[in-house]
């Protein structure tokens, strides 16, 4: 398969949409592949505001973020990163990130999973997201995932566990703190 980066477009926009819309397709297929007891999919409206419930339910752990102002940002971005898990019909966890100027790396930048343990049947939700997020990136032709700014010591310690390195950028106040992986 050939990845975004090596591929050559003819300057038709509907081409380059398409395009990114099908990586997402396969990435979708790959991890029912691969997660065969959660379905993959585009995060939906419907997807974000029960998300956004979450913060109801165990505010102490949720971000600040809202995740039903993120999708219109993000349905914006025709090369986005947007997974949904679900088991049993219920939202288990969800991410939007976005490629690097050159496609180099991959951004992560929204990751949340359910406060229900048991609708996660026993696997971290990070590990899936992570894994989507690596595929995603190898489809992009990029050599890195980031998880921008990591929101507490244990969310970046959780990352580390998983062979992703902190990258303080407090010497460059203009960029995020981050923890990355080097894929290929």
């Amino acid at each position: 398969m050939k990845n975004a980066r090596d591929t050559q477009f003819s300057g038709d926009f509907s081409e380059v949409k398409a395009f990114y819309a099908g990586l997402r397709r396969r990435l979708y297929n790959k991890m029912v592949q691969n997660y065969g007891q959660f379905i993959a999919s585009p995060i939906s409206y419907n997807d974000c505001l029960m998300a956004d419930s979450w913060k109801r339910i165990e505010p102490q752990k949720r971000n600040d973020w809202r995740w039903s102002d993120a999708y219109n940002a993000y349905q914006k971005s025709f090369k986005r990163f947007d997974i949904a898990f679900k088991q049993g019909g219920k939202l288990v966890s969800l991410s939007y990130g976005i490629p690097t100027a050159h496609k180099t790396g991959l951004k992560v930048e929204l990751i949340e999973s359910t406060p229900f343990k048991e609708d996660k049947l026993g696997i971290p939700s990070f590990e899936v997201v992570a894994f989507a997020a690596q595929i995603y990136a190898f489809m992009l032709g990029a050599d890195e995932v980031r998880i921008m700014k990591p929101t507490s010591p244990e969310s970046r310690a959780h990352y580390c566990s998983f062979g992703y390195e902190y990258i303080n950028n407090k010497h460059k106040p203009s960029l995020p703190d981050y923890c990355a992986l080097r894929i290929k």
